[in-house]
This record gives C-alpha cells, structure tokens and sequence, in this order.
C-alpha cells in the first residue's frame, strides 16, 4: 500500500477553561448527589423496613386476637344458656316451649350458628340440630362433634373452646357444662354451640380491620418451632409483607393458616421520600450550576421554564387552556401528554370506573337537563331505580372479580336498550338508575321501559363459562306528576324499588305515597 506524507494541521483546543470548569462542577454535582442519596440511604431505610415490619406484624396480631375474641364472645353467649334455669330444666324434662321458643331458625340466624346441641348427664343427646345458614334449614348434628363433648364429659367448669374441622368447614365450637343459675345442683349435661368460620365471617372481620388475608387447611411439620409461637413467620413480596399465624384443631392433626397482607405503604413511602431528597439535592444543585453559567445553557433552560411556567398557569386556572404543542422535541410530548392526562382525569371524574357508565356526579347534571327539557317541552320524564335481585349470592359464591365481570354484563345490557335521549348510571353497587323522556311512541312509554328493562336483566348471563340468573326490582317516579325535585325523584323511585323487593322482586312499580 503507497502512503503518502502530509503535513499535520496547526493544533487546535479540543475544549475550553469553561469546559473543563463545566466538567468539574458536574463531578461536583454527580458527589454531592451521590452522598446524600445514599446516607440517606444508610440511615433511614433500615428504619423504615423495620417499621414495615412492625406494622405488618400489629395487623396480624391484630387478625389473631379477633378471631380469638370471637370465640370468647362466643362462650360468653354460651354460658349464659349454660347457666339459665330454662336450659336446666329443658335437659331434665325437654320442655316444648322452651323448644319453640328458642330452638328455632330465627335465633340461630340471629346469632349467626350453625349448630345448637344439649347432651344429657347419661351422655345421650337430648335435642341436636345443625343449621345450613345459607339454605334456612335444619340438618343433622355433626356425629364428630357430639362423639368429642361425649368423650370429654362430664366437662370441666371452664368447659371447652377452640376450633374444629367438619368437613372441610373450620368452625368455632364452644361447650360448657350445664347448671341452673346457682351453680350448686350438679351438671345434667353439656350444651354445644358451633359457629362457622367461613369465608364471610371472615371478610367482615377484615373489613372491620382493613386487612387482607388468605387462609389454608394443613398438616404442620413437627419440627417447626414456629407453630409454638401466636405468630409464625413473614414473606416479603413485591407490594405486600405477609405474616402467617396457625389456629390449632380440637379434633384434627392439622392447622388453619391464616396470611395476612400489610401494603408496603411505608416502602413505597420511604422510595419516595429518598426520591424526593435526592431530587430535590439534584434541582438544588442544577439552579445554582444555571445561575453561574446562564449564557452556557440558555437554549436548553430557557424553554424548560416556559412550559414550567404554562404548567402553573395550569395549576392555578380553574378553567384553563390547554399547554401549548408547538415544539417537536419533548418538550411537546410532555404538554402534549399532560393535556391527554387532563382529558382522563375530566372522564373519569364523570363515569364510573367498572362499568363505564355516567356516575353520581354525571346522572344528577343530566337529570337537571332532562327536566328542564321536559318542563319547556312540556312532557313527562321517569326516573328508574334498578337493583339487581340474586347479586350477592353470586358475588358471595364466584367472588369479587366475578361479580364484577356480571355488572359489566349487565350495565350492557342496559345500555343497549337505553335510547339517545336517555342516561342509564351505575350509583355503586348493584344498583343502577335510568332517566327517560316519556311519550307515546312505542319505546316511550314508562311500562314498555320497565318491560324492556326486566327482560334484558331476566335472560341468563354466561360469565367465564357458567350461566348466572339474576332479576331486577325497579321502581319508578314520575316529573311533574309525582315531584319536581331531582332529589325527590330519586327518594321516590328508591321507597317504590324497595316495595318492590318486598312484594317479592323480578317487577316494576310506580311510587305510592
């Protein structure tokens, strides 16, 4: 290959005194940065994971005690019938009043039980009946549990409490000898009361608390200490910290294992927090870096405060403009998609977010305009009260996400038969309302609505596979002939809609005072 000499070029700087006092300022700013994040890092962040996990461990314990208060009250409750002179002498001579009027349906829904049961001083069951708190029934008395309180008579004076597997049902049992109220004859027997710790028994506990939990059925490893202890262990996923505690079994080897989830609210409280610190060391450090070198940076800082500027003009405004999209960089991406999040947050303020439909705030506005539209035009409009009749078995049964999917469903449905001018909402729940403009054409008319309405909500739903029946109740009421008021016609229609539900559901009513 031929090279050929050539004269090298004159030099030349490749960077200035100010760039290179640029680059140390920067490694200044980058120091600074970095030491401020992670010492604060260093000293706040274990304390905020131990916090965590002292709250996460007050949630369970919290959960284990109400459980266990629960069967505390339950053996109060029972020792009071325990101790009652009726109790005392129905077990010696079975008294049929004192069957009819206590050992019915309604005082064991009442007290939510599902089981009440009296054995004699010879061991004999004297009267025993479970209760299928979801059918209204009576059943047969678990053999197992009548077997164990026999086996254990006669009792001791404290009794016996504690949980127990039927079936695969956990339930609080409570048993106490039976005494009349001076406590000097001697026990003729013993009385058991059970009370299932079920799903929904469950769920209003940890509603009452705000917790989330999960629950298993198993058989403990021996040589886990951990089961000794009221709680058991932790797990930390990605957005929950969970402590498990276990409840013994009177009656099995195994345990029921409760995880309860704590949010990793004080986590995410923290990461933002040390994102805060370390943005606020980082917008410190580059306003004074801006102050200094101004004519450096001009054509970088001064765009960036203008479209500062229009976001707090934004802020402020009550009714403000949208920014302006007149750049290409992305400096026109964020106004373009700050304006694309005001138009969301404006949807979502005015529809509800399962279904879709117009919420609360958007069916009251509507409602003004439909009577004042009817008013000037001199014309009828109804208002509709809609409950969905058989929702919560469902709900209770499938869950919650398949509840859901059936209001989707069904808020479809109600708005495929809707007409232009009128609005179907959802008001939470299972409850939805419909405003119409009434006239005597054939889809004007209040019965042929109500008509409409029924049938559409009457047909099965398939949701995930399963064919789901449900019904309506609804109620109605009518502007000007019943109220002028929104407020009034939405009273009426929900009294009528009630009525309904007490004539026995699946039909339409109009308000009667």
């Amino acid at each position: 290959m031929d090279y050929q000499q050539t004269e090298k070029p004159d030099f030349k700087p490749s960077t200035s005194i100010k760039m290179r006092t640029v680059a140390l300022l920067v490694s200044l700013l980058a120091a600074t940065f970095l030491i401020s994040v992670g010492s604060a890092y260093y000293f706040f962040w274990p304390n905020f994971q131990q916090i965590e996990q002292t709250s996460a461990e007050q949630n369970a314990f919290r959960m284990h005690s109400s459980i266990y208060r629960e069967l505390e009250n339950l053996h109060v409750f029972v020792a009071d019938w325990a101790n009652w002179d009726d109790t005392y002498q129905f077990v010696k001579d079975t008294n049929l009043d004192y069957m009819r009027s206590n050992l019915t349906a309604t005082t064991l829904i009442d007290n939510s039980l599902s089981g009440i049961a009296f054995i004699g001083a010879q061991k004999q069951p004297v009267w025993a009946q479970n209760f299928d708190l979801l059918r209204h029934r009576f059943t047969r008395f678990p053999e197992e549990i009548l077997h164990l309180i026999q086996s254990r008579m006669p009792l001791a004076d404290e009794g016996l409490a504690g949980f127990v597997l039927i079936g695969d049902t956990v339930t609080m049992l409570s048993a106490l000898p039976i005494t009349d109220s001076t406590r000097i004859a001697p026990p003729v027997g013993a009385i058991i009361f059970i009370r299932p710790l079920d799903i929904g028994f469950l769920d209003k506990i940890a509603e009452r608390l705000k917790l989330h939990y999960r629950t298993e059925t198993l058989v403990p490893d021996p040589a886990d200490r951990t089961l000794t202890h009221p709680l058991g262990g932790d797990q930390i996923q990605p957005d929950a910290r969970v402590i498990w505690f276990d409840i013994p079994l009177v009656n099995s080897d195994r345990v029921y294992r409760f995880h309860v989830e704590t949010s990793r609210e004080i986590t995410d409280t923290a990461m933002t927090a040390l994102i805060w610190n370390a943005t606020t060391v980082l917008v410190a450090s580059i306003l004074i870096f801006l102050a200094m070198y101004l004519a450096l940076d001009r054509q970088i800082a001064k765009p960036l405060i203008q479209l500062s500027q229009q976001i707090v003009s934004m802020g402020r405004s009550i009714d403000c403009d949208p920014l302006a999209e007149n750049r290409t960089d992305e400096i026109g991406l964020i106004a373009h998609e700050v304006n694309r999040m005001q138009d969301r947050i404006l949807s979502l303020a005015v529809h509800d977010y399962l279904t879709g439909l117009p919420n609360r705030r958007l069916f009251d506005d509507r409602l003004d305009h439909t009577l004042d539209r009817a008013e000037r035009l001199g014309k009828q409009a109804a208002v509709i009260f809609i409950d969905l009749d058989g929702f919560k078995p469902v709900n209770d049964t499938h869950g919650h996400q398949f509840g859901d999917e059936l209001l989707i469903a069904a808020a479809k449905r109600l708005r495929g038969i809707t007409r232009k001018s009128d609005t179907v909402a959802r008001l939470g729940g299972d409850e939805f309302v419909m405003i119409v403009e009434l006239d005597d054409e054939e889809g004007g008319r209040l019965e042929t609505v109500c008509d409409k309405i029924l049938a559409a909500l009457t047909d099965p739903f398939l949701i995930r596979g399963q064919e789901v029946r449900i019904t309506a109740s609804l109620g109605c009421s009518l502007f000007p002939d019943q109220a002028r008021e929104p407020t009034d016609l939405v009273r009426m229609a929900d009294e009528a809609m009630y009525g309904v539900k007490h004539e026995g559901k699946a039909s339409w009513r109009l308000y009667r005072a």
